[in-house]
This record gives structure tokens, sequence and C-alpha cells, in this order.
């Protein structure tokens, strides 16, 4: 078990470090903010922020649709690809549902007859197919900037890159804040982390606060996350329009020897009549062995396969190692 969490994000904020932030406009400047502040605040290549934009408003259009609709846009195989009803996501730690539907698409998906039935009339899901390689080579580039620059820190070569194509995903969060400005959440999403390699997160309204965390308990083999410390504070993040934010997880702390934190986020209700929140989910390639790039006494016997799988299922819907 993760430590239990001190308050609401919205009792804790605090404003973002002066000087804007750990901002970055290359993967080079994303992996050392990584390193030093355990979030990046990334200018998105111009590739990927023309998907997201038509992505997003795509998606706008999508689950404004009457639900009958949205429901046939999803797998009858998994609860993984394609349309997410609101609520089946859960909080790991309370159980408390996320207050949003969703979206997602995998790549290793596409030759599915399945989705391939439903997804062939559906504009959102052929719009983030699209998406998966320019979003792929921007996590790569990331990656590799990360072991060089995890290199430099621990004094020595980090191990090779790792291929993140197989089992990365997109997905699209929709929410409506202020439906729930009454019911006593003050979070439309509680603090959590993704439990990803990296997650890329592109959001369409202000709410997002994050606060890194210190290992206090390091991983054994019964509890292979680990135990980390509460937040001293949330920041709230402020994103540019070309703007997106890169966070860490459990998974990159194993990989890098500790020396990029995992990263706990949630969403404030700031009473927006919309918010959407579009994310690339980086996972290595299961087909090849994933061990820490960097090799200590703490993270160098575990397997960066075990722990996402561990990891995904916490959220209530099917382990990633169930994905088609």
């Amino acid at each position: 078990m993760h430590s239990e969490r001190e308050g609401s994000i919205a009792q804790t904020t605090r404003p973002e470090p002066s000087g804007g932030g750990p901002r970055a406009s290359n993967p080079e400047q994303a992996a050392r903010a990584l390193v030093h502040y355990s979030y990046a605040i990334l200018h998105m290549p111009d590739d990927v922020f023309s998907h997201a934009y038509n992505i997003l408003d795509a998606g706008r259009r999508f689950f404004e649709q009457p639900l009958e609709v949205k429901t046939q846009r999803r797998s009858a195989a998994d609860d993984l690809e394609g349309y997410r009803s609101f609520g089946e996501e859960l909080d790991p730690e309370t159980g408390l549902e996320d207050l949003s539907e969703g979206f997602a698409v995998w790549r290793r998906n596409q030759h599915s007859e399945d989705v391939r039935r439903w997804a062939r009339s559906c504009e959102l899901h052929g719009l983030m197919s699209n998406a998966l390689d320019a979003y792929a080579t921007l996590a790569e580039d990331i990656l590799s900037a990360l072991r060089r620059e995890v290199a430099q820190e621990d004094g020595g070569a980090a191990a090779g890159d790792i291929n993140i194509r197989a089992l990365s995903y997109l997905q699209q969060n929709y929410y409506r804040p202020a439906d729930h400005a009454g019911d006593g959440r003050a979070n439309v999403m509680e603090p959590h982390e993704d439990g990803h390699v990296l997650t890329i997160l592109k959001p369409t309204a202000p709410g997002l606060a994050v606060s890194p965390r210190e290992l206090i308990e390091p991983p054994t083999p019964e509890n292979r996350l680990g135990v980390y410390g509460p937040p001293t504070g949330y920041l709230d993040i402020d994103l540019g329009p070309r703007e997106a934010i890169v966070i860490p997880s459990t998974p990159t702390a194993l990989l890098t020897g500790g020396l990029v934190k995992p990263l706990w986020h949630g969403v404030r209700n700031t009473g927006s009549k919309r918010r959407q929140s579009l994310m690339f989910f980086v996972n290595p390639d299961p087909a090849f062995s994933c061990r820490p790039w960097v090799r200590n006494r703490i993270f160098a016997k575990y397997d960066i396969h075990e722990i996402i799988d561990i990891m995904s299922s916490n959220y209530g819907k099917t382990s990633i190692s169930q994905v088609m």
C-alpha cells in the first residue's frame, strides 16, 4: 500500500515556483526537468500539437453525444479500447469514482477485428490512432534523453533504450466539473500516480495540481511498489495552449534508480463547464526485458513490466497485460 494522502489538493495547493517552473522546449530539457523537478512542462512539437488539437476538438463532439451512441464505440472483448462510461475508473486509495468519461486507443489493438467493426465509423478513434506514431516518437526522444541524463547524474553508462510502441496508448478524459460543484467532492479526480514509465498530458482547462513524493520504504517481495511519503503541498500547474506536462511514476523511479521521483497529481474542481485531458501513457514492450537503467541496492532487482502490470489493475479496470 502507498501511504495515505493528507487532505484534498484543494486545501494544500500553493503557487507554481517563480520563474514559470521547469519549462522545456526539447526532450533534453524535459529530461533534466524530470530529474530535478519530477515533472516537465514541454512546448509540444508541431505535429504532436496538431494531433492533440484535432483530437480534443473531435472529443468534445463525441462526448456530447447521447450515451447510447457512445457505448456503441467500445470493445466487446475487454474494457481497455474505446469508450469508458462515467465513473468506471476508480481512485486506488479511496475507491472513489473519477468524475469523468473516457476514450482510449491502443496500437496493439489496431488489427483486432472486434475493434475494426466499430472503429471504422468513429472519427475520434481514427484521429487518435493516427496520432500514436507522433506521440511515440516524442516519448522515445524524451526517454533517450532521460537515459543519458541519469547516466551523467549517476556517473556511469545507463542501460539501453526501451521499446515503447507495442503497449503505449492514448486516452482522453472528459469532465463536467460544474455539474459536481455541490456534491461534496473538492476534486474531480483524486490525487494519484499513473503507474506508467511516463505520461504526456495535455489538459484544456485549469485544475491540475501536482506533488512529488519521496520513497520512505523501498520495494520488497511483499510490497513490490514500496512506500512513498505524503506530499508536502500541491502545486497548481498552469499550462499554455501549446504545452503539455510530462509526468513520471513509480516505474520511472525504479528505472532511474530513484533519481526521478514519482509525481502524484489530481484535478481540483474549478467549476468549469467542460474540461478535457489528453494523455499518452508510455509502457515498455513486454516482449523485451526491462531492467533499471541505474543499478543500486534498492532498485536493481525489480522488473518494470511486473510493476506496471500491478499498478494498472488498481484503477478498477483490466490489467495492462490483458489488453488484446
